[in-house]
C-alpha cells in the first residue's frame, strides 16, 4: 500500500480496507465516505451567501408557516465542523418567534470523520439527563447543505474562564481557583450521569451495541482508530505499530457498557461564569457504547494537565488527579479498577496520535479543512505525543 493510494484511493483499496477492520456500521458509512471524497475536487469553506440560501430551502421543506433568517455568521469553536449560528424567526397563526440556533457542517474531510446522525440521537437522548443544545434538525445525507449537517439550539456560556488561561481546541484552561471545585463537581457529576444513564427508550439506531462480560466493545473500537490510522496515515511507526499489538494482547473485559462520551474534557463543555454551572456539554461525534474508564482517562490525559499557583498538577485545570477519580467515584458509585484506568490512558494516547500525527497532517496536506492551521498545530504536537506513548509503554512492557 501507497502513500498515494492513501490520498487517492481507488474503490479496490476500500474494498479492502472495509473488510480488513470491524467497525460499526455507521462508522464505517462515514471512513468510507471519507475515502471516497478524497478524489474530488477541493472546494473552500462555504460562504454566507450559499449556507442563507441552503438554510432558506431547509426550511421552507421543514417547517410550516412564515419564517425569516436573521444574523447569520460564522461561529467560531469546534476542530473539525464548520459552524454557523443565526435566528430564526417564524410565524405560527398569528403570532411571531425568534430562536438562536446553530448549523453543523461536515467539511469535505475533518479532523475526526464523524456520523451526524449518532451525535443527532445522542443530543435528543440525553435531553433532561445532563446539560446539552437541543438537537432540532438533522440531514445526515446532506440533501440541503451539502454535506451531512445537523441544527441545534444555540446555548450561552463560556468555553474557558474570560481572564483565565487556554488555547485552541480547549487545551490549556486553567480555572480560578475559588472555581476549580464548583467546577469539577458538575463537570465529573455529569460525567457519571452520562454513564449511568438509562437510554432503552432512546432512539440509538445509528449505533451498534454489544454486551457486557466480553472484551468486544473495546475490541471494536480498537479496529475504528486502527483502520484511521491506517488510512490516514503519511508514515509507518514503530512506536505505534508496538502500541496496537500491546492493546490488542491486553483488551479488557468491559463489567459494564456505558455511552462513553469520546471527548470528554474542559474545553468541551459551556459554563456561566457567574454561577460556575455547566449549561451544556457539546461534541458528542466521537461516543460510542464501552468502557467508562476510557472518559475516565482522557480527562485525566497529560495534555489537559496544568499546574496551579502551588505547581500542583490539576487534570483539565481543576483537580489533581487523585482528587478526580475519588470525586468520580462519589459520584458515579462505580469503583475505578486502576489497571483497566491504565489500559485506557495507553489507548488513549495512542488514538491522541492517530488524530495528530495521521488525520491532521493528512487533510492539511490536501486542503480538504477550513481548519487548516490548527491541523498543522495538531501536527506539530504529535511527536511530543508519540515520545509520552514511547515512554508508557516502556513502563508496561
Amino acid at each position: 500500500m501507497t502513500i498515494d493510494m492513501r490520498e487517492a484511493p481507488s474503490a479496490e483499496w476500500i474494498a479492502q480496507v472495509r473488510k480488513r477492520f470491524r467497525v460499526e456500521r455507521t462508522v464505517d458509512l462515514q471512513l468510507t465516505g471519507k475515502l471516497e471524497r478524497r478524489s474530488q475536487p477541493l472546494t473552500p469553506l462555504a460562504g454566507l451567501t450559499d449556507i442563507r440560501a441552503r438554510l432558506e430551502r431547509f426550511f421552507q421543506a421543514n417547517i410550516a408557516g412564515k419564517f425569516a433568517l436573521h444574523n447569520l455568521t460564522y461561529l467560531s469553536g469546534g476542530a473539525s465542523k464548520e459552524q454557523f449560528v443565526f435566528d430564526l424567526e417564524t410565524t405560527t397563526n398569528g403570532a411571531t418567534r425568534t430562536e438562536k440556533l446553530v448549523l453543523r457542517r461536515d467539511p469535505i474531510e475533518p479532523v475526526t470523520a464523524t456520523y451526524r446522525e449518532r451525535e443527532y440521537q445522542l443530543l435528543r437522548a440525553y435531553e433532561g439527563i445532563v446539560p446539552v443544545p437541543r438537537a432540532r434538525w438533522l440531514d445526515q445525507s446532506g440533501e440541503f447543505f451539502g454535506r451531512s449537517s445537523l441544527i441545534c439550539e444555540f446555548v450561552p456560556g463560556v468555553q474557558k474562564p474570560t481572564n483565565g488561561s487556554g488555547n485552541i481546541t480547549g487545551i490549556g484552561i486553567l480555572f480560578a481557583p475559588h472555581s476549580r471545585r464548583r467546577i469539577a463537581d458538575e463537570f465529573v457529576g455529569a460525567m457519571a450521569k452520562i454513564h449511568a444513564a438509562d437510554l432503552k427508550h432512546a432512539d440509538l439506531s445509528a449505533f451498534d451495541i454489544l454486551p457486557a462480560g466480553t472484551t468486544k466493545p473495546v475490541e471494536m473500537h480498537l479496529d475504528w482508530w486502527s483502520r484511521v490510522w491506517f488510512e490516514d496515515r503519511l508514515e509507518e511507526s514503530s512506536v505505534m505499530a508496538i502500541a496496537e499489538n500491546w492493546l490488542r494482547r491486553h483488551v479488557p473485559i468491559v463489567d459494564v457498557v456505558s455511552l462513553v462520551h469520546g471527548d470528554y474534557r474542559s474545553g468541551n463543555f459551556l459554563f456561566d461564569e457567574a454561577t460556575d454551572t455547566i449549561t451544556a456539554i457539546l461534541d458528542w461525534e466521537l461516543a460510542h457504547f464501552g468502557d467508562r474508564h476510557c472518559d475516565l482517562a482522557w480527562i485525566l490525559f497529560e495534555v489537559f494537565i496544568l499546574s496551579d499557583e502551588r505547581g500542583r498538577r490539576l487534570c483539565c485545570g481543576m483537580l489533581p488527579r487523585d482528587d478526580m477519580i475519588a470525586l468520580y467515584e462519589q459520584k458515579s458509585g462505580f469503583k475505578v479498577d486502576e489497571e483497566r484506568l491504565r489500559y485506557y490512558e495507553i489507548f488513549m494516547l495512542w488514538k491522541a496520535v492517530i488524530i495528530c500525527l495521521a488525520t491532521s497532517p493528512r487533510v492539511a496536506l490536501g486542503g480538504r479543512t477550513h481548519h487548516d492551521i490548527l491541523a498543522n498545530w495538531l501536527a506539530g504536537i504529535s511527536f511530543m505525543l508519540l515520545e509520552s506513548l514511547r515512554k508508557k509503554l516502556r513502563e508496561v512492557i
